[in-house]
């Protein structure tokens, strides 16, 4: 037999061949097992990422049937692994778009959208992405996504609805000065469409006085960085006319774009330009009134001459000509009651010629003229009697105007003496 013609030499080379063969098997084997143990190790790595992502995650195999979902997928439709899109139980607007998303991924296509999908009564919207997953060059299934923007397209539909009912003018503008975007209310306030300023420049709106200023403005923007910069320039309304606005402008350098907000000022500016021309009528009117001032200043400072005038001769007149006459009638022969009259009229003589060098006070001129007569005689001495025979009234009168007098003069109540006090107003 070969084996007893082997001699022993050989016996021990193939038993240390089969040794050193046996060890290479089980370090194969060891580095298997730790190739399947970093295999199942990065396999549960990536199914807790699957699992962690914050969106819908899917797979479908060859055979059309979902063979993998993540827990955010889960809570959206439910179970679905094992299951065709068919078997879902979803509105056929939604599982139209899924089938024929996973169609075009089937056939190499990656799909990328935004698409809104209806499940249990509520509507949400999804950017989708839809891929091909390969094995050995050859479609085996496919991968999905679906990340929620709802909120992010609320938020847009909020932001659009503020610009659409906005009354200020908001444009994106680039560094040529033409329009990228234009709001509603570009229409609506100097009526050109949206379509018509898209392919215009901003300048050719702009007031052909302004447009100097306004380059300077734009190019100013341009080199401010991220600076904000107001400015003011006027815009031609397609019917011809002109309206104001105040503008601020953000440029955003790093896309080479410009963000401005108008708001128009139209209306102020007029009432502006009507308060400056009420100031310009204003002042011619009170220029006019100055000049009219001292016209008057002339003619009352005239009245006032030709008064001390009038009054010098009165008091020349009185002076000269009555006084002598009634200090010879003083001296003459005359009763008792003559010499009063003489008396009282020699008194309202002096009164009237001390009125011309100072006046009554107000309180006195409230009187009235049988007060004043009763007032003036009071001053003089006289007494109840003497003032009733003087004027033919009775004592009682004469006591009631006393009493009245000096009620109007506020020492009613006082014990101040009225002959005194009448006397001390002069």
């Amino acid at each position: 037999m070969n084996l007893e013609k082997r001699t022993k030499k050989e016996l021990i080379a193939e038993l240390l061949e089969l040794n050193r063969q046996m060890a290479q098997l089980t370090e194969k084997n060891a580095e298997l097992s730790r190739r399947e143990r970093e295999h199942e190790k990065y396999k549960a790595r990536l199914l807790t990422i699957i699992e962690s992502l914050p969106f819908d995650f899917f797979g479908i195999d060859a055979h059309g049937r979902y063979f993998i979902q993540n827990t955010a997928c889960k809570a959206h439709w439910g179970d679905i692994v094992g299951k065709r899109p068919e078997e879902i139980p979803v509105n056929r607007g939604t599982l139209a778009i899924w089938l024929e998303n996973n169609r075009r991924a089937f056939s190499g296509e990656i799909v990328r959208g935004k698409v809104e999908f209806t499940h249990n009564g509520e509507t949400r919207h999804f950017y989708n992405i839809v891929a091909p997953i390969y094995d050995k060059g050859m479609i085996d299934g496919i991968l999905g996504f679906n990340i929620d923007i709802t909120e992010q397209k609320q938020a847009e539909e909020e932001k659009e609805r503020i610009l659409n009912v906005s009354n200020d003018l908001i444009c994106i503008m680039g560094t040529d000065g033409l329009f990228r975007y234009v709001n509603p209310a570009w229409e609506r306030t100097l009526g050109y469409t949206t379509e018509e300023l898209l392919v215009k420049s901003v300048f050719d709106l702009v007031h052909i006085d302004d447009r100097r200023r306004n380059y300077e403005d734009f190019f100013a923007l341009l080199s401010s960085g991220s600076q904000n910069i107001g400015y003011e320039n006027r815009l031609y309304h397609k019917d011809g006319s002109v309206r104001h606005f105040s503008w601020t402008g953000i440029p955003l350098s790093e896309k080479g774009l410009i963000y401005c907000i108008g708001h128009d000022i139209t209306e102020r500016k007029k009432t502006e330009e009507a308060l400056k021309e009420r100031e310009r009528e204003l002042e011619m009117k009170t220029h006019s009134l100055e000049e009219i001032n001292t016209a008057l200043k002339v003619l009352l400072q005239r009245r006032n001459d030709d008064r001390r005038e009038l009054e010098e001769k009165v008091l020349l007149n009185i002076k000269e000509i009555v006084i002598p006459y009634l200090e010879k009638l003083r001296t003459s022969a005359l009763d008792e009651k003559q010499r009063a009259y003489v008396a009282i009229l020699e008194s309202n003589l002096n009164d009237i010629v001390s009125s011309f060098s100072f006046r009554l006070s107000s309180a006195y001129l409230n009187l009235t003229p049988a007060e004043i007569k009763i007032a003036n005689l009071v001053k003089q001495g006289k007494t109840n009697k003497e003032i009733a025979e003087l004027l033919n009234c009775s004592s009682r009168t004469a006591a009631f105007h006393r009493e009245r007098i000096r009620e109007k003069l506020g020492i009613k109540n006082r014990k101040t003496n009225l002959r005194s006090y009448l006397s001390s107003m002069n």
